[in-house]
């Protein structure tokens, strides 16, 4: 298949398209995956520091208990209450999709794989080569792109009190999760 300008694209299929945007704001990028604009794909204000707000939470509790930390505790925590309600399967492909929108705004985190049960794998490498604010910038991320995930799919009401049984301590009176005060 050729672009506007006769160049030939291919892959190892021998097709590949151009990065061809439509009005509505989807485009097709290589290697045929449709995908909004990279702007679309960032996690929202609100839930970053929801994010950040569970993330500093765990890690007062975990210091205050002498737990041992890891590095992912939070999403960690979530996912036995998830795999319980939607199963291991869908656990994962719900982390996977996070995993992958929050790798668009986070290099290092493409090098993050999933196992089948849910857990991550990587995550500890990739934290003794970076600096503290990559990687908690890294974590921020992922966890509010969860975090939109599930509200998108189990609703607002559902993902607040699931964080209440997780995290009873953290208060969410004035969460809004974007919507601006609008009920």
């Amino acid at each position: 298949m050729s672009n506007a300008d006769g160049v030939r694209n291919h892959d190892d299929d021998g097709f590949r398209f151009g990065s061809i945007t439509r009005a509505d704001g989807w485009h097709l990028s290589p290697p045929g995956r449709h995908t909004r604009e990279s702007k679309m794909n960032r996690a929202s204000k609100e839930m970053r520091m929801f994010a950040r707000r569970l993330i500093d939470n765990e890690a007062l509790e975990s210091m205050s208990s002498k737990t041992n930390m890891s590095a992912f505790r939070v999403t960690d925590q979530l996912r036995p209450y998830l795999s319980t309600l939607m199963g291991t399967g869908g656990f994962r492909a719900l982390i996977s999709r996070a995993l992958a929108l929050a790798a668009t705004e986070v290099s290092w985190l493409r090098t993050v794989q999933v196992h089948a049960d849910g857990s991550l794998e990587g995550v500890e490498q990739a934290h003794a080569k970076l600096g503290s604010d990559e990687f908690s910038e890294g974590r921020v991320v992922l966890l509010a792109h969860l975090l939109e995930l599930m509200a998108a799919f189990i609703g607002e009401i559902l993902t607040l009190r699931l964080v209440r049984e997780v995290w009873p301590k953290v208060p969410l009176n004035d969460l809004d999760f974007g919507n601006k005060g609008k009920k």
